[in-house]
């Protein structure tokens, strides 16, 4: 005997399909455009050490980790957002462990931040 589906349920679930569809392909967009940006601004940092004039400018070596290093925390962000609005976010249990065992020791200790 074949259980009949419920059209309502049916049409929940390529819903369900389609938003998690979105999220997949709105993650994939974001982490093409900001990965090439962060390859393509290292790269030109890594081009301009390779010369001595580039050595002249350390200070713009330095702002341009800085750029890689804001852009790879902004990717991060976006992608774990889209992530965790179709219910898939990575929850790194290690690091809440971390968290709550500082706390514990702060307060404990009477140590302030």
């Amino acid at each position: 005997m074949t259980k009949k589906q419920n059209p309502a349920q049916g049409q929940e679930q390529t819903k369900t399909l389609k938003e998690l569809g979105n999220a997949i392909n709105m993650m994939d967009c974001l982490s093409s455009i900001g990965f090439s940006e962060i390859a393509g601004i290292a790269k030109l940092a890594l081009i301009s050490l390779e010369t001595p004039e580039g050595y002249r400018h350390i200070s713009d070596i330095a702002f341009t980790l800085e750029s890689i290093r804001s852009k790879a925390q902004d990717m991060e962000n976006l992608i774990n957002c889209e992530a965790e609005s179709a219910g898939f976010n990575h929850i790194d249990d290690a690091w809440h462990r971390r968290i709550s065992a500082e706390a514990t020791f702060r307060n404990t200790e009477g140590v302030q931040a």
